[in-house]
């Protein structure tokens, strides 16, 4: 067994393996802290984990086959009657061995990037911006639907409208209605800094509207209001949420921005049913 190892370290094996399994390492930290923040697709993550653990065997027979030398790679001799006694041992300290220094440095950034690395990528993210989650449908009638998903679209406009304002578009957030994900993982498949999420209700010719708008870094709300009002209020209520949300994320609206919201599509609340009932059929 002794004869073995010696032959593992002869042909560099054990260094192979460590090496490999460093640079495995920070490659796969930097990934899951630069995939969220650039929108890359999950499944990138998991290809890339997937070819490093095939890599592994693959660089370890590759270390026990071939030796790099001055020419180039060649076929390493195997040599079984050694003496363990004629190998050439590095008797430098350990700080000024190349191998012992690559080690320490690969060990050093992975701290380093698994310590400050999410901070700096998500520091990036415009502390203004905001996805607006579709909203849950809290009426009797199931077919309300188009009605909370037509008020979610028309509060995206609405803050869209603000300047100061980053707002992930309607396309994008629609694929989180019913989702089970994380907040705090959404935010950074959106690359937003905070989430917009809330109920809609209506019955008797009321309608109720819950909002919450949270930190998604801190999992904090900085705002969160409930708004009970009649029907025929729903346009001047759209406005009224969509302005409060703006100044809750410290934005000052000018007044032609606050003209811009506060517009109507149409005076009759009927026109309007018919207007979220078509955005429902052409999504």
């Amino acid at each position: 067994m002794s004869n073995f190892i010696e032959e593992l370290k002869r042909r560099k094996v054990f260094r192979v393996a460590a090496t490999y399994a460093v640079v495995a390492w920070i490659l796969m930290q930097i990934g899951e802290v630069t995939f969220p923040a650039l929108k890359i697709p999950e499944w990138v993550m998991s290809t890339l984990v997937i070819v490093l653990l095939a890599g592994f065997p693959i660089a370890i027979i590759f270390a026990w086959i071939f030796d790099k030398t001055p020419q180039g790679f060649i076929k390493t001799e195997s040599n079984d009657t050694y003496d363990v006694s004629e190998i050439n041992v590095d008797n430098r300290v350990f700080y000024l061995k190349k191998r012992n220094i690559i080690l320490v440095l690969g060990v050093f950034s992975i701290i380093i990037i698994s310590t400050f690395g999410t901070n700096l990528f998500v520091g990036s993210v415009n502390d203004k911006s905001i996805a607006v989650l579709p909203f849950d449908n809290y009426s009797t009638a199931p077919e309300d639907q188009y009605f909370s998903d037509g008020i979610t679209e028309v509060i995206i406009a609405n803050l869209a409208k603000v300047k100061d304002l980053k707002v992930i578009s309607r396309t994008s957030v629609m694929q989180y209605k019913n989702t089970t994900k994380k907040l705090k993982k959404i935010a950074e498949e959106l690359g937003v800094a905070n989430i917009l999420e809330g109920s809609i209700q209506r019955a008797n010719g009321r309608i109720r509207i819950v909002g919450q708008l949270i930190d998604a870094d801190t999992d904090e709300h900085i705002w969160a209001e409930t708004y009970d009002r009649k029907e025929s209020d729903i346009f001047k209520l759209q406005s009224e949420v969509a302005i409060k949300i703006a100044q809750a994320m410290k934005s000052e609206l000018t007044n032609e921005e606050k003209a811009r919201i506060e517009e109507k599509l149409t005076d009759s609340t009927i026109a309007y049913e018919y207007y979220l009932k078509g955005n429902m059929h052409e999504s």
